[in-house]
């Protein structure tokens, strides 16, 4: 009876359960959708973890995390786009990274005709240095490896801060109430009625006492959900987000990337209701 009434609902009432969507608050846009900072998982062709890798499309750098030069913010170079993230680590060997934040692949071009150790070092060579050129310097020159990286975009780590600071709690409430049309849920949440509230990992809209209308909810390792719940369920039409995982996943190979699975969902499950199943529908997901 239960499913039967939430089709119903869909059907006949599409608009009432899909006037909000939490996905489009500022807050959640900027932290979890954009560039701005962005939190990727790498892995070698076998899916071996490799470690991570964070971009700061503000300060314009990158920063390796438990592999490469850990820890040392790294300069991109100008001739980098939105979506192709271009570095160079000056280590042992001369290594030219480009990463495409489009499908997050990442090349390692490999230069041991490079002396770090010479007394007289070309001229040429450190103009390319100090100027962040080193692409367009070695561009005629074939490289002595390349080497392919999979990266992915893992939420993990942003969403354990936004569950940690209050400001930011806040500031997501605020957005949901203003995106819900409602007011705030205040006193007992056993008695939340056509309000919105942000307890424990879930934002949203309650009535009688239950999580109840649109909301989001943030899950383990980094993935979450927006869309229409049911008393405590998801139950509807909603967005789940998959991030990449963070350690090896040499016998699960599509965890070396984050996906989106859209579709209907009755009491947490996905629906018979769909065209497809979910191995048919999930998409890879991308910034752009």
């Amino acid at each position: 009876m239960k499913k039967f009434l939430i089709i119903f609902i869909i059907i006949f009432y599409p608009l009432n359960l899909m006037a909000a969507d939490y996905s489009k608050l500022p807050t959640i846009k900027n932290i979890l959708f954009s560039t701005n900072e962005v939190h990727l998982s790498c892995f070698t062709k076998e899916g071996n973890f490799l470690g991570m890798l964070q971009y700061f499309d503000e300060l314009k750098l990158v920063q390796f995390s438990g592999w490469k030069l850990e820890g040392v913010g790294i300069n991109i170079e100008p001739s980098s786009t939105k979506q192709l993230i271009k570095f160079p680590i000056p280590d042992q060997l001369l290594e030219l990274f480009t990463l495409d934040l489009n499908n997050f692949k990442m090349e390692i071009k490999q230069y041991d005709s490079i002396d770090w150790n010479d007394t007289s070092p070309d001229e040429a060579l450190m103009k390319a240095i100090k100027d962040k050129t080193l692409f367009d310097y070695l561009k005629d020159e074939a490289p002595s490896k390349i080497e392919k990286i999979d990266c992915g975009v893992t939420w993990a780590f942003k969403i354990r801060e936004i569950k940690k600071d209050k400001d930011v709690r806040r500031q997501l409430l605020d957005e949901a109430i203003k995106e819900s049309k409602k007011k705030q849920c205040e006193g007992d949440h056993l008695k939340w009625n056509n309000c919105v509230g942000f307890r424990g990992s879930y934002l949203g809209e309650y009535n009688d006492g239950w999580m109840s209308g649109h909301g989001l909810v943030f899950e383990k390792f980094g993935n979450f959900y927006v869309g229409s719940f049911f008393e405590d369920y998801k139950e509807g039409e909603g967005t789940q987000y998959a991030g990449a995982w963070y350690e090896s996943v040499t016998n699960y190979p599509e965890g070396k990337t984050a996906w989106v699975l859209k579709g209907l969902r009755i009491e947490d499950e996905w629906s018979d209701e769909n065209d497809m199943e979910p191995y048919e529908t999930k998409e890879k997901f991308s910034f752009f």
